[in-house]
């Protein structure tokens, strides 16, 4: 063959080699494209990602209209496992899904695999889904961002420890010092019946502790955290926050007098959910190196649709789950699911992230 011909046969083999690639690339992307477009304009479906062992986990994507590349903000919701919660956070236009969406960034929420609670499996999940973004062709590499609440934000922590973010947000994380959880506890900070559980029981994660991995941490910290919440004491926090400067990292705090369990994620819905949130967007605004954009999305503290409340006896049913330690409330931390996020939006009156079992009676329901 002469070379002419050799020289031929190379360059068609490399062009159809990057010609199939390409095809792949936009059969991949042709098959994911099933984009529903939001009030807000933005765009959103329901994905999955690929955990250890080929384990498929959903996900909810939602981006900004246009082709980017955006900053990305990955986001884990809090409790265990649930499908519909990964949606819900990823699909919600208040605070704060709807302020990151609002400065032009994609969000990312992300679920738990089943039965995996505190493991280190979930983290390397996460570094899977930190992966998987990253191939998207509109998302900027470069910036990505993580916030995480309760069983998200312990998770975000040590995802902060092995994988490089641009920063984080870690909200009421528990059980990230037992130790310090029973001082709390000895000076008299009330305990969740969850908590109250883990320190009976011993450190869920095997292997070191958050404060002894606080030399890993990759990315600066903002830890958020209600100072009335009871399943992440204020005190653990503060000293987490010792622990992290004396070690030289960079952290920065919001530890409002009233923010029970869940209000960084609007459950519930006051005030404090929305400062919580223009703290997040600043903290992560200023490490994207990108200037903070006035918007204006609706507070998390306004006054919810109507909808018909189901029967008295479908609540008592609800609320006696929801009940774990059987003391007649059910707070943030017992709350922290989807039903229990419904019992706080339509009982939770006062808004101090507590449902009694008097408050469901209060507020009379329709329908049988």
């Amino acid at each position: 063959m002469s070379t002419f011909s050799q020289n031929l046969r190379f360059a068609w083999l490399m062009l159809s080699a990057a010609c199939g690639s390409l095809l792949a690339t936009n059969v991949s992307f042709a098959q994911s494209d099933a984009w529903e477009r939001q009030p807000d304009g933005s765009l959103s479906q329901t994905t999955e990602y690929e955990g250890v062992g080929g384990t498929k986990i959903a996900a909810y994507l939602r981006k900004p209209a246009g082709d980017g590349p955006f900053p990305v903000v990955v986001m884990i919701h809090g409790g265990g496992h649930s499908e519909r919660g990964t949606h819900a956070l990823g699909r919600m236009r208040s605070a704060p899904t709807g302020n990151f969406l609002a400065q032009g960034w994609v969000v990312y929420s992300i679920d738990f695999r089943p039965r995996s609670e505190f493991q280190p499996i979930e983290w390397e999940d996460a570094g899977r889904a930190l992966a998987t973004v990253k191939t998207l062709p509109f998302v900027d590499k470069t910036r990505i961002a993580m916030i995480g609440g309760s069983h998200g934000g312990h998770n975000t922590i040590r995802i902060a420890a092995r994988y490089d973010l641009t920063c984080a947000v870690a909200c009421a994380p528990p059980a990230i010092n037992l130790d310090e959880v029973a001082k709390a506890k000895a000076n008299g900070h009330k305990l969740s019946p969850a908590l109250e559980k883990v320190l009976a029981q011993g450190n869920p994660t095997p292997g070191p502790t958050i404060f002894e991995e606080v030399d890993k941490i990759r990315c600066p910290l903002l830890l958020i955290s209600g100072r009335n919440d009871w399943s992440s004491p204020p005190s653990v926090i503060e000293a987490y926050v010792e622990v992290l400067t004396k070690a030289g990292k960079e952290v920065e705090t919001y530890l409002p007098e009233n923010g029970p369990h869940g209000f960084y994620f609007g459950s519930p819905p006051i005030p404090e959910t929305d400062i919580a949130a223009e703290k997040a967007v600043a903290f992560i605004a200023q490490r994207f190196q990108v200037p903070v954009k006035e918007t204006n999305i609706p507070p998390a503290g306004r006054t919810q649709p109507s909808r018909t409340n189901p029967s008295s006896d479908r609540v008592a049913q609800v609320f006696a789950r929801l009940d774990t330690n059987n003391d007649g409330e059910v707070d943030g931390q017992e709350a922290d699911n989807p039903p229990g996020v419904r019992l706080m939006r339509t009982f939770d009156k006062n808004r101090d992230g507590i449902v009694t079992r008097a408050e469901t009676k209060a507020t009379a329901p329709t329908g049988r």
